[in-house]
């Protein structure tokens, strides 16, 4: 519900909400496993988790140099520093169909069902949107590691991934650190990420004064 407005939205999808929701649905008891139609639906969607997983470690081992993937996708235009890429990569071009690629998974020895059509959505999307999800991720790591970062001097509205609502809240609230401004209510991760890329900016640019400072006073 109102996934629009939810955190890590690439990653709550409708295509995905059985293989993320099953297990889930199942340790809380809200689908028995005596029930015989649980079962295969439980195993279905372990099965379909598996194919993709799969599938995706293949296009990660499928690798062609800049001249052969433009030869063989249509639609690839790429640097020609000869730099290898693999299939994956190739798929989080916004020009490629993931059916483009599946004559060079046959030909490196990978079964594909091609009248799977869900199967073949979904690992497109797991690979296009993936890149996303992983750098949300990393980002949302290191704001963790560093929540204390002070917001002193932090223009609020300058920050363009802030929802109006957010900027209200913090002009309200003036958190003091990122920390704080997790504290409140409303505030999205994909806001507090902002706030820590800014945060960690202000910083830089107050120890590159200060050591200008120290530079022009010895």
């Amino acid at each position: 519900m109102f996934t629009s407005r939810a955190e890590n939205r690439l990653h709550l999808r409708a295509d995905n909400a059985d293989m993320r929701l099953t297990q889930k649905a199942i340790d809380s008891g809200l689908l028995p496993l005596d029930d015989g139609a649980s079962l295969v639906r439980r195993d279905a969607v372990s099965a379909l988790a598996t194919k993709v997983k799969d599938l995706r470690d293949a296009l990660k081992v499928i690798s062609l140099s800049p001249q052969d993937w433009e030869a063989r996708v249509e639609g690839v235009r790429l640097s020609k520093n000869g730099k290898s890429r693999s299939a994956e990569q190739i798929l989080t071009l916004p020009e490629v169909r993931v059916l483009q690629l599946i004559p060079i998974l046959e030909e490196a020895g990978f079964a594909v069902d091609v009248t799977n059509s869900r199967l073949l959505n979904l690992l497109e999307a797991e690979v296009k949107y993936g890149v996303h999800i992983e750098r949300n991720e990393r980002h949302q790591v290191r704001a963790e590691k560093e929540r204390h970062l002070s917001l002193d001097k932090v223009e609020f509205s300058q920050i363009p991934q802030l929802s109006k609502e957010e900027v209200e809240k913090l002009r309200c609230f003036q958190p003091k650190s990122v920390f704080e401004a997790s504290r409140i209510e409303g505030m999205t991760q994909a806001g507090l990420v902002a706030l820590h890329i800014a945060a960690r900016s202000k910083a830089a640019h107050r120890r590159q004064a200060a050591n200008k400072y120290l530079r022009q006073s010895s």
